[in-house]
């Protein structure tokens, strides 16, 4: 729609446990095992052609470049896993999740 804004307004687990509720009755761990880091950072390499011009988001896209290959491979992993997931209806359990491969980070 017509908004105004200069920044979007996506965050990681760690910003969400701290600023909200939310995670107290989750059956995620901010920690360890929520999605939403990873997502966050899926979501920034989906958009990465549309926002990295964006002042704002200067600091969060080099820390995107630092982040290792295969950290980026688990996160578009875990983004494709939890769509497939939802859009079929199914409840996202960390069991459902994919794990990052041993020796890898």
């Amino acid at each position: 729609g017509d908004v105004l804004s200069t920044k979007p307004y996506v965050s990681g687990a760690a910003y969400i446990n701290k600023m909200s509720d939310f995670c107290e009755e989750c059956k995620f761990d901010p920690r360890t095992n929520c999605p939403i880091t990873n997502l966050f950072w899926a979501f920034l390499a989906r958009h990465q052609k549309s926002l990295q011009k964006n002042s704002r988001l200067r600091m969060i896209y080099a820390t995107l470049r630092k982040r290792s290959d295969s950290k980026r491979r688990h996160d578009t992993d875990v983004f494709r896993v939890m769509r497939e997931t939802l859009n079929a209806g199914d409840v996202l359990t960390p069991d459902k999740l994919p794990l990052m491969k041993e020796g890898e980070s």
